[in-house]
């Protein structure tokens, strides 16, 4: 691949693309290489020195690509076809001084000389002839669209529009965003019939005409949930799984389980990365013992010495079916029950009773 011009000016967002369909944004002073396909989006404008000399205008969705129509290298341009007879030369200085070419050009191949007439099929002639055919309408005078002045082809002198403003320049502030949702609000979480799994907002970049998109290595998919992004800025999360917060007692938030990284463009094709944090509000376990229905509260006796003749007295009574143990684990639960366990302690040592 060889360079065959370079850019002189940019407006707006143009690339170049190479026969593998990679693309590059160009800016000024990049290299146009041989195998580059120019292509411009809608407004934009670029203008490519080429090393022949020739000034190359893209501009306004167009796309240019060097072909024998429209590019030769200087290696394969011959010095015979750079250099003019003095024929040519004659003719344009004739032209460019206003004279009419059929005043003094050579006579053309066939036909009479001015003043002559002549006969159809006559032998003057070899059998062909003329029609005269009178107009009626009026006249059209047709334009090429360039004038006939030879090209400054080493001039450096550039006129710039005072009305094209160079934008290329423009920085760009990312707009950070942060959003929460609910792991209680999971299929297997404390609150699934809500829909606090999911959040979503709005990108705002200052700028004109700005799009969004992931960043290059991000496509949305996290380790915990899913985020889609519209060219617009709206964006949503959903999440999926459920989130390790560790041994934390009570309600609490587990912030940046996921970032995702965009880029943000306006219409000139300047750019700015930001970042879409997500945090989860954990879900919380929940336990609660009551006194069950129906039940008779055991009571416990014994006897002194006195009564019994015995220093020792023992009593005995079931606990087991006296209290109700429920238990909601949210999202956390791993399918370990919860279980109750009794323990015995004496309030007070001294009961106040005495006996004679």
């Amino acid at each position: 691949m060889a360079v065959i011009g370079r850019v002189s000016f940019l407006q707006g967002h143009v690339v170049a693309e190479d026969a593998a369909g990679n693309q590059r944004v160009l800016a000024i002073g990049d290299d146009i290489l041989d195998s580059d396909q120019i292509i411009s989006s809608a407004g934009a404008k670029i203008e490519i020195n080429m090393v022949t000399g020739d000034n190359i205008v893209i501009d306004d969705g167009q796309s240019w690509s060097p072909t024998p129509d429209t590019f030769t290298s200087p290696e394969d341009f011959s010095a015979t076809d750079a250099t003019l007879s003095a024929e040519d030369i004659a003719l344009q200085e004739a032209l460019l001084a206003g004279a009419d070419p059929t005043e003094f050009g050579e006579a053309t191949a066939a036909g009479n000389a001015p003043g002559a007439t002549a006969t159809f099929g006559g032998a003057d002639n070899d059998g062909s002839g003329f029609v005269r055919i009178d107009a009626d309408r009026g006249e059209i005078d047709p334009t090429a669209g360039y004038e006939t002045i030879g090209t400054q082809a080493f001039s450096t002198t550039r006129i710039f529009d005072p009305q094209i403003i160079d934008l290329s320049t423009v920085t760009l502030t990312a707009d950070n965003d942060t959003l929460a949702v609910n792991e209680a609000a999971l299929a297997t979480g404390s609150n699934a019939a809500s829909t606090s799994e999911t959040a979503g907002g709005t990108l705002a970049v200052a700028g004109t005409g700005v799009t969004y998109a992931f960043a290059i290595g991000s496509d949305g998919t996290g380790s915990n949930g899913t985020l889609t992004l519209g060219a617009d800025g709206v964006y949503s999360y959903t999440l999926n799984t459920t989130v390790n917060s560790g041994a934390v007692a009570g309600a609490n938030t587990v912030n940046a389980v996921e970032t995702f990284n965009y880029t943000a463009t306006d219409a000139d094709g300047n750019t700015v990365n930001g970042t879409i944090v997500v945090n989860v509000v954990d879900d919380i376990p929940t336990l609660d013992v009551g006194l069950a229905e129906g039940v008779t509260i055991p009571t416990l006796t014994t006897q002194d010495a006195d009564t019994i003749g015995s220093a020792i007295d023992t009593a005995s009574a079931s606990f087991a079916n006296l209290f109700t143990l429920t238990q909601d684990m949210g999202a956390d639960d791993d399918g370990t029950a919860a279980t109750l366990s009794y323990a015995l302690s004496v309030t007070e040592s001294a009961s106040g009773l005495f006996s004679d």
